[in-house]
Protein backbone atom coordinates (compact mmCIF):
# COMPACT_ATOMS: atom_id res chain seq x y z
CA UNK A 1 0.00 0.00 0.00
CA UNK A 2 2.63 2.43 0.60
CA UNK A 3 4.58 1.59 -2.42
CA UNK A 4 1.76 2.51 -4.49
CA UNK A 5 1.17 5.56 -2.34
CA UNK A 6 4.76 6.63 -2.89
CA UNK A 7 4.63 5.58 -6.43
CA UNK A 8 1.45 7.95 -6.91
CA UNK A 9 2.99 10.67 -5.21
CA UNK A 10 6.45 10.55 -7.11
CA UNK A 11 4.61 10.77 -10.15
CA UNK A 12 2.08 13.10 -9.50
CA UNK A 13 5.32 15.52 -8.26
CA UNK A 14 7.41 14.89 -11.23
CA UNK A 15 9.22 17.97 -12.88
CA UNK A 16 7.16 18.04 -15.96
CA UNK A 17 7.02 21.93 -15.62
CA UNK A 18 10.74 22.71 -14.17
CA UNK A 19 12.71 24.43 -16.38
CA UNK A 20 16.47 25.24 -16.74
CA UNK A 21 18.23 27.74 -19.32
CA UNK A 22 19.15 25.03 -21.17
CA UNK A 23 15.83 23.73 -21.77
CA UNK A 24 14.62 27.00 -23.55
CA UNK A 25 17.51 28.26 -25.53
CA UNK A 26 16.53 29.84 -28.66
CA UNK A 27 13.94 32.30 -30.15
CA UNK A 28 10.46 32.44 -30.25
CA UNK A 29 8.01 34.01 -31.59
CA UNK A 30 5.47 35.45 -29.06
CA UNK A 31 1.81 35.12 -30.31
CA UNK A 32 -0.93 37.58 -28.62
CA UNK A 33 -3.75 35.75 -29.90
CA UNK A 34 -4.15 34.18 -26.16
CA UNK A 35 -4.03 37.79 -24.77
CA UNK A 36 -6.46 39.20 -27.55
CA UNK A 37 -9.18 36.45 -26.27
CA UNK A 38 -8.78 37.89 -22.84
CA UNK A 39 -9.56 41.17 -24.11
CA UNK A 40 -12.45 39.96 -25.58
CA UNK A 41 -13.99 38.15 -22.75
CA UNK A 42 -13.37 40.78 -20.60
CA UNK A 43 -14.82 43.30 -22.15
CA UNK A 44 -17.62 43.02 -24.71
CA UNK A 45 -18.82 46.72 -24.67
CA UNK A 46 -15.49 48.21 -26.01
CA UNK A 47 -16.18 45.81 -28.84
CA UNK A 48 -14.47 48.40 -31.40
CA UNK A 49 -11.79 49.65 -29.35
CA UNK A 50 -11.01 45.13 -29.42
CA UNK A 51 -11.21 45.02 -32.76
CA UNK A 52 -8.62 47.89 -33.27
CA UNK A 53 -6.28 46.42 -30.83
CA UNK A 54 -6.81 42.90 -32.81
CA UNK A 55 -5.55 44.43 -35.64
CA UNK A 56 -2.73 46.33 -34.21
CA UNK A 57 -1.61 43.43 -32.09
CA UNK A 58 -1.84 40.91 -35.06
CA UNK A 59 0.73 43.31 -37.45
CA UNK A 60 2.99 43.13 -34.80
CA UNK A 61 5.99 40.76 -34.91
CA UNK A 62 8.00 40.30 -31.48
CA UNK A 63 10.41 37.78 -30.79
CA UNK A 64 12.41 37.09 -27.05
CA UNK A 65 15.14 35.08 -27.32
CA UNK A 66 16.95 32.92 -24.61
CA UNK A 67 20.62 33.23 -25.66
CA UNK A 68 23.11 31.97 -22.64
CA UNK A 69 22.30 33.98 -20.16
CA UNK A 70 20.52 36.77 -21.39
CA UNK A 71 17.22 37.35 -22.50
CA UNK A 72 16.91 39.14 -25.93
CA UNK A 73 13.65 41.08 -26.55
CA UNK A 74 13.16 42.37 -29.99
CA UNK A 75 9.85 43.86 -31.96
CA UNK A 76 8.78 45.55 -35.02
CA UNK A 77 9.65 49.45 -35.46
CA UNK A 78 6.15 49.53 -34.72
CA UNK A 79 6.09 48.26 -31.02
CA UNK A 80 8.84 50.24 -29.93
CA UNK A 81 6.44 53.55 -30.78
CA UNK A 82 3.99 52.47 -28.75
CA UNK A 83 5.72 51.22 -26.04
CA UNK A 84 7.88 54.40 -26.10
CA UNK A 85 4.44 56.74 -26.38
CA UNK A 86 2.44 54.48 -23.80
CA UNK A 87 5.25 53.71 -21.49
CA UNK A 88 7.12 56.09 -18.79
CA UNK A 89 10.98 55.42 -20.40
CA UNK A 90 12.47 54.87 -23.53
CA UNK A 91 12.59 51.43 -24.91
CA UNK A 92 15.43 50.35 -27.34
CA UNK A 93 14.98 47.76 -29.23
CA UNK A 94 16.35 44.93 -29.98
CA UNK A 95 16.85 44.71 -25.66
CA UNK A 96 19.27 42.56 -23.82
CA UNK A 97 18.61 41.35 -20.04
CA UNK A 98 20.08 39.01 -17.83
CA UNK A 99 17.67 36.59 -16.83
CA UNK A 100 17.49 33.41 -14.25
CA UNK A 101 15.04 30.45 -13.71
CA UNK A 102 13.97 30.22 -10.21
CA UNK A 103 11.64 27.57 -8.70
CA UNK A 104 11.34 25.35 -11.58
CA UNK A 105 9.91 28.08 -13.60
CA UNK A 106 9.69 31.54 -12.17
CA UNK A 107 11.65 33.87 -15.22
CA UNK A 108 13.20 36.63 -13.15
CA UNK A 109 14.95 39.55 -14.77
CA UNK A 110 17.59 42.05 -14.39
CA UNK A 111 17.29 45.45 -15.55
CA UNK A 112 21.33 47.19 -15.68
CA UNK A 113 22.54 47.30 -12.52
CA UNK A 114 19.37 47.09 -10.71
CA UNK A 115 18.44 43.18 -8.66
CA UNK A 116 16.31 40.19 -10.17
CA UNK A 117 12.45 41.13 -10.56
CA UNK A 118 9.98 38.02 -10.70
CA UNK A 119 8.73 38.71 -14.86
CA UNK A 120 6.64 35.91 -15.12
CA UNK A 121 5.83 31.96 -15.07
CA UNK A 122 6.55 29.49 -17.81
CA UNK A 123 4.45 27.02 -18.65
CA UNK A 124 4.86 24.29 -21.21
CA UNK A 125 2.10 23.78 -23.59
CA UNK A 126 3.00 20.36 -24.47
CA UNK A 127 6.21 17.73 -23.69
CA UNK A 128 8.22 20.10 -25.84
CA UNK A 129 9.91 23.37 -25.06
CA UNK A 130 8.43 24.33 -28.39
CA UNK A 131 5.29 25.93 -27.54
CA UNK A 132 5.60 27.98 -23.66
CA UNK A 133 3.16 30.21 -21.81
CA UNK A 134 4.55 33.16 -20.25
CA UNK A 135 2.37 34.29 -17.53
CA UNK A 136 2.55 37.89 -16.61
CA UNK A 137 0.96 39.34 -13.48
CA UNK A 138 1.08 43.48 -12.89
CA UNK A 139 -1.10 44.94 -10.52
CA UNK A 140 -3.04 41.97 -9.45
CA UNK A 141 -3.78 40.98 -13.47
CA UNK A 142 -2.85 38.49 -15.33
CA UNK A 143 -1.26 38.53 -19.25
CA UNK A 144 -1.12 34.87 -20.76
CA UNK A 145 1.63 35.30 -23.73
CA UNK A 146 1.85 31.80 -26.22
CA UNK A 147 5.79 31.65 -27.12
CA UNK A 148 6.52 29.60 -30.36
CA UNK A 149 10.31 28.31 -31.03
CA UNK A 150 11.45 29.48 -34.44
CA UNK A 151 12.78 26.92 -36.74
CA UNK A 152 16.36 26.10 -36.72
Amino acid sequence: MYICAGLLLIACTSKKQSFSENDIQGKYDIDFSTYLSELNMESEEDSLGIAFAAILLSQMEMTMQFDGDKLIIDGAPIMKNLVNVFGDTDVQMPMSVAYEIRNDSVLYIKYEENDFEKYGILRKIDDSYDNLQLVVEEDGEKTFLTLRRQEK
